[in-house]
Formats: structure tokens, sequence, C-alpha cells
């Protein structure tokens, strides 16, 4: 597993952007409790020039 490019992470109006297992994906490290199937929980992405977004996530296993 290797940390995606910058060019991989390029938002472009009008497109998608997917993060799955085995592709890109989020890695949360150092959490305060531990995540638990079947709920959800906010994640809040950061850009650069733009305002965080947050967003809702499933927590799933896979």
């Amino acid at each position: 597993m290797t940390p995606a490019s910058d060019a991989q992470l390029i938002l472009i109006a009008g497109k998608t952007l997917v993060f799955e297992p085995a592709g890109l994906h989020v890695m949360c490290i150092g959490l305060a409790e531990p995540l638990v199937e079947g709920t959800t929980a906010e994640l809040e992405v950061l850009f650069d020039n733009v305002n965080p977004l947050v967003i809702e996530i499933s927590i799933e296993v896979r």
C-alpha cells in the first residue's frame, strides 16, 4: 500500500472521486474510540483554498 499521489486526488468539476477498498481509501489512525460496524460517523475532509466538507460515512467490514 502506498499513499495516493496528488494527481490521483484532483477533484474535477462534474466528476466523482470514489474511495473504496483496494482503491483510493482513507485510513483512520489513532482514533479515540473504535469504529462500530453498522453505524455511521462524520468525516471532515480538508482542502487547499476551499472550506472543509463534512460527510457522513457508513462503517462496514469488507
